[in-house]
């Protein structure tokens, strides 16, 4: 019987760990979960817009304001963009030459990850020789053109 007992401990074991390698996996990859949005689409344009920015691109970042913007990469450069941050897609707005992206930004406020803050935005887009580009001043930046010493 005591071998009974111990093999069936073994198995339990096995079992457990199993399920939480699951778990772990199963978290991860949902929290970090990249939409890839239709070619061409405004949240497509947003995305990699972010993307580069996120990345330190800051020249291809530049190359989606419209030609309206006051934005340049010098605009970029000074934008501090949060690394460890997460944007949901709220919804998205399209007329025939414009679009709204609606985007909610979460991002932890301290050192411990016990309190998230949150912020939405609204990002215009315009066409532009049939391509989507942002208008206007987009988020992450506050303001453009008007560089400080």
């Amino acid at each position: 019987m005591r071998k009974v007992k111990g093999t069936a401990n073994f198995y339990l074991a096995i079992i457990v760990v199993a399920i939480t390698v699951l778990a772990i996996v199963v978290a991860t990859n949902s929290k970090n979960t990249v939409n890839n949005f239709e070619s061409g689409s405004p949240q497509r344009v947003l995305q990699a817009y972010l993307q580069a920015m996120n990345d330190g691109r800051n020249d291809l970042a530049a190359n989606y304001f419209s030609k309206s913007s006051k934005c340049t990469v010098e605009d970029v450069d000074r934008a501090n963009l949060n690394k460890n941050i997460q944007i949901s897609l709220v919804k998205t707005d399209v007329t025939q030459d414009t679009a709204v992206v609606h985007i909610s930004i979460q991002w932890d406020t301290s050192i411990f990850n016990d309190s998230m803050n949150d912020e939405d935005q609204s990002i215009r887009l315009v066409k532009e020789d049939g391509l989507w580009r942002l208008a206007g001043i987009p988020w992450p930046l506050y303001n453009c053109g008007e560089y400080v010493k």
